[in-house]
């Protein structure tokens, strides 16, 4: 019990956590990240800053604050666990509990902020990811005085491999919660993308050049048995779902979302864009409502991707003014 007394992520600033732990099924709870405390903590907030190990397990965080009340826009990469966990750090049965943040300019996640790789690293990413995670009771709603969000997910804001040949993996992960914010800028170079998902922000294994309609594929990605009961509202943003706010270049097998989707643009039930990724055997059953184009009960946007045995259930509805520009779908 931390008794909620300010809290100094292990690992601070742009150094890394580079051991390993093993909670032995141990929870730590009430502690907070909150307020300016020096120069080297406004990147990469949590119980460590970043991780670099070979794995962190067994281990439960509760009753976490994250916030910067004196100036939210600060705080880049935020989590429960960590700010960011690097290369091949499995992380396996943790879990995070009545979490709240309140500022990530860059990407906030209830259990991390990021997951990626190092180009300068030789080796691939092979046994990294999350297996058997969960978050319960997440709420992310950005501060007042932010002016800018990146990518927002229930339990990881946003998942990237940098090399051609990592990949990593989601299996049996869940999340429950609310994801809320009214910016309407997401992006620092002032776009209005979002990449808010109930599980993850976005996860992204490769580019699409929409002049050539080439698809290329840098990374393999399994996300596996993964589910997302999140409320996710962000009407100003696009690229909004109710498990991924974008899934590029993956493939999903069995995986559902059941919280209702409020965005702009590219808003889906289960996954804002899913460009280029194969979804087998998945399905939403929560509303949808956006005010502009792509949105879809399944998939918002999902060129070259491929469907096999999905559904959607929920409303999908759009207030664009144009309703043959909309580019509604029940599915896609």
């Amino acid at each position: 019990n931390l008794n909620y007394k300010r809290w100094a992520p292990i690992g601070r600033g742009f150094r890394s956590f580079k051991g390993s732990l093993d909670g032995a099924g141990y929870k730590i709870y009430n502690f907070s990240i909150t307020g300016k405390q020096d120069t080297d903590i406004h990147y990469k907030q949590g119980l460590f800053s970043a991780i670099e190990g070979d794995y962190i397990k067994n281990l439960t965080l509760s009753n976490v604050h994250i916030a910067d009340a004196a100036n939210a826009s600060t705080a880049y990469d935020v989590g429960a666990l960590a700010g960011y966990i690097f290369n091949n750090t499995r992380v396996e049965n943790c879990h995070v509990q009545n979490v709240i943040i309140q500022v990530g300019v860059y990407s906030a996640g209830g259990l991390a902020g990021g997951i990626v790789s190092d180009a300068n690293k030789t080796e691939l990413v092979k046994d990294g990811g999350l297996f058997g995670c969960t978050a319960q009771n997440i709420t992310i709603e950005p501060h007042a005085v932010m002016q800018a969000v990146g990518n927002y997910g229930g339990l990881v804001g946003h998942i990237s491999a940098i090399k051609t040949g990592d990949g990593y993996t989601l299996e049996h992960c869940d999340a429950t919660g609310i994801i809320s914010t009214e910016i309407a800028k997401s992006s620092i170079d002032g776009g209005d993308w979002g990449g808010i998902g109930g599980l993850v922000g976005a996860m992204i294994g490769g580019s699409y050049d929409g002049n050539t309609g080439t698809a290329t594929k840098n990374n393999d990605y399994l996300v596996r048995d993964c589910h997302a009961a999140v409320t996710v509202t962000a009407p100003k943003l696009g690229g909004i779902g109710g498990l991924f706010g974008e899934s590029s270049f993956l493939t999903m097998e069995n995986c559902s979302a059941s919280g209702d989707v409020t965005g702009r643009w590219e808003v889906g039930g289960l996954s804002g864009t899913g460009t280029a990724s194969a979804l087998r055997g998945c399905h939403a059953t929560g509303n949808v409502t956006a005010s502009n184009w792509h949105v879809g009960g399944l998939v918002g946007y999902g060129v070259k991707a491929t469907l096999d045995r999905c559904f959607a259930t929920g409303d999908v509805t759009t207030t664009h003014r144009n309703t043959f520009d909309s580019r509604a779908g029940g599915l896609l």
